[in-house]
């Protein structure tokens, strides 16, 4: 029977342990010490969250402590020089093995090479409810199971198929989990993959299997599929002797959410007989199991529109915001948040989505932006009145706000009220230079509270390098603006600043003439993005029907049947169902029963902090143990 676990908790009260100001009652619940690892997996885990360990250790180092632990079973080999995959794209999968290849951190990854030599998930099955797998893919259709994939869009047992189903999204998905190494399934060589798209990179838990669930692009009215595939194959007992330990699930709401709506009751249903009947349990006869372990994206909303300032949040979510899922943040390969990953308390831990960011100012501090006429000239700030600092909710007709976006600090045009008549302008608010680097297409997006009538300007222009012309790009077109709120301008293509080295981009206003006034530009969050860049993630491809792999970008890999150009939530959470397969393994081979509450305890006790640098979001609660609103408890930790 499952043990009462660390998230037994109301649903309105679920995850207080992710608030730094944990009740009394509930930080007494914590251990006073570190709990060692034995008395997760020996014991059920105790009711309530318990004290966090000290900076990961190698798991080595603990097991030789708790001599005890392994008498029933096989002691874990100590940590050797693992012989290196020869995956083509092994060397450019930094999540796995992060040597500093695509410009990140050296050994920011997931510390799982070294498991390979003990663990590589065999035995453990996921089921990836995504939009289709390309399961004849030559990397995958050797670790997967037939038997067990559904269409639940369709209403067949067909769930991927080159040709007719789009694999896009799913594919990468799988490859990330359960692609095997050197292509050796099971320890048998694929004898029947001859050609170079069989053997391209590895899955975290290469010995794993999966099942394609193809739930495409699900909406709300669509709850009776959703319960159906979250419930699916969860037990022996419904006659076929097959079973899905971990439903890996990179999809959830739409980011236009801006308020709390929980799953229907029959997909809320579906869930909670899973953890408690899932796993070797009967719910006909109510005997326990030991809980199917649901895995789940945190979102890429961070930057949309919403009416709710700063983007989507996974408060929002009501399926990742769930006592009984593992709710997924995303990190570049330097270990930071990845541009569109959305914050919330519900996040338990982080894995690798890379990113797309060029560069990015929130405003909270002093961008360092320079005061310029038309002719480039520097303009005392007397006449050129653009600034930054907290908007006051001066100005006429639709006022300005009194806080940025992300924080309480902007740049605009006189913050304390409207702009002047009869400015014969423009003036501008000119970016430092920064390099495009590697990227093959570069786009921007920046929130704004406008406000200006239809006769005066205001204007958006880029530049490559020092001495090129200025390209305009947004403008409000004689257009007049009255925003109550902030608005997201949705992403702005700038092709001339592809290869630049000294890009820029600046903000006008004027002229105006001397008829009105209004409160003009404020903008915060802005963001500028690129394509084809380093520090994305590199997974199996669809090569037939519409991959990420086009082949019109040079960047791209040249081998069709795989793509460097996944990423966000969507990539991170399969990573994290990879090393739940891995954890599933190391309990089984050592005669250990681990339920969804154990899981979910370890990958907390387990995680690295993180972007250390974060200190105004990292906080301890009221166990001592770190954590972040970006992060959940950090990132997942294969090795610790």
């Amino acid at each position: 029977m499952p043990g009462t676990g660390i998230f037994g908790l109301e649903p309105l009260e679920k995850r207080l342990l992710l608030s730094a100001t944990l009740g009394a009652d509930l930080a007494d619940a914590w251990t006073a010490e570190p709990t060692p690892i034995a008395a997760i997996l020996e014991e059920a885990v105790p009711e309530g969250p318990q004290a966090a360990l000290p900076d990961h250790q190698p798991a080595i180092d603990i097991f030789e402590d708790l001599p005890t632990l392994f008498e029933a079973g096989p002691q874990p080999a100590a940590p050797t020089v693992l012989e290196l995959p020869t995956d083509e794209f092994f060397g450019d999968q930094w999540h796995l093995d992060n040597t500093g290849q695509t410009g990140g951190t050296i050994g920011v990854d997931l510390n799982v090479v070294e498991v390979w030599n003990t663990y590589t998930g065999d035995g453990v099955v996921i089921g990836i409810l995504d939009s289709g797998i390309a399961y004849t893919h030559g990397d995958l259709q050797g670790n997967h199971i037939i038997e067990l994939d559904y269409d639940f869009t369709d209403g067949d047992g067909y769930a991927g198929n080159n040709d007719i189903h789009d694999e896009r999204h799913g594919t990468p998905a799988a490859g990330l989990i359960s692609a095997p190494m050197n292509n050796t399934y099971h320890g048998e060589t694929q004898a029947s993959c001859a050609s170079a798209e069989c053997e391209g990179v590895v899955g975290i838990a290469p010995g794993s299997e999966f099942a394609a669930l193809r739930l495409h692009d699900p909406g709300p009215t669509d709850y009776k599929k959703i319960a159906a595939a979250l419930s699916y194959g969860n037990n022996e007992s419904n006659g076929d002797g097959l079973e899905i330990d971990i439903y890996s699930n990179s999809w959830g709401p739409s980011d236009a959410e801006d308020w709390h709506r929980q799953p229907h009751s029959e997909v809320r249903t579906a869930i909670e007989n899973a953890v408690l009947y899932g796993r070797g349990g009967d719910i006909s006869t109510g005997q326990r199991g030991l809980g199917n372990i649901f895995v789940w994206a945190g979102g890429n909303g961070r930057q949309s529109t919403r009416s709710t300032p700063g983007g989507d949040n996974v408060n929002y979510d009501g399926y990742a915001n769930s006592r009984y899922t593992i709710a997924v943040s995303a990190l570049d390969h330097d270990g930071i948040r990845s541009g569109s990953s959305e914050p919330g308390a519900p996040l338990l831990v982080s894995a690798f989505g890379g990113t797309s960011d060029i560069i990015a100012w929130d405003m909270n501090q002093n961008p360092g932006w320079e005061l310029q006429d038309a002719e480039g000239s520097v303009v005392d700030s007397t006449i050129n009145k653009w600034e930054h600092g907290r908007p006051t909710g001066g100005g006429r007709k639709n006022h300005d706000p009194t806080s940025g976006v992300s924080g309480q600090n902007v740049i605009g045009w006189n913050l304390d009220g409207n702009y002047e008549n009869n400015i014969a302008g423009p003036y501008y608010y000119v970016s430092p230079a920064f390099d495009t680097g590697s990227a093959t297409a570069v786009n921007f997006d920046f929130f704004h509270w406008l406000g200006v009538e239809e006769s005066d300007q205001v204007t958006v222009d880029v530049r490559a390098n020092n001495g090129d012309d200025w390209t305009n790009v947004w403008s409000n077109n004689n257009t007049e603006y009255e925003e109550r709120k902030w608005v997201r301008e949705p992403l702005i293509n700038a092709p001339t600043l592809v290869g630049a080295t000294e890009a820029r981009i600046r903000f006008g206003l004027g002229p105006t003439d001397g008829s009105d006034k209004r409160p003009g530009w404020n903008i915060d969050d802005i963001r500028i993005r690129g394509s084809g860049m380093g520090g994305r993630i590199v997974s199996t491809d669809n090569p037939v029907n519409g991959g990420y792999n086009t082949g019109s970008e040079s960047i791209e890999l040249s081998n069709p049947g795989y793509t460097n150009d996944y990423g966000a939530t969507s990539a991170a959470t399969p990573m994290v169902a990879g090393v739940v397969a891995l954890v599933l393994e190391a309990g089984s081979d050592n005669g250990i029963d681990l339920t969804y509450r154990d899981i979910q305890h370890i990958l907390i006790k387990s995680a690295t902090k993180n972007d250390s640098g974060d200190t105004d979001n990292w906080a301890q609660n009221g166990a001592g143990r770190w954590v972040n609103h970006k992060y959940g408890f950090g990132l997942v930790n294969a090795g610790a």
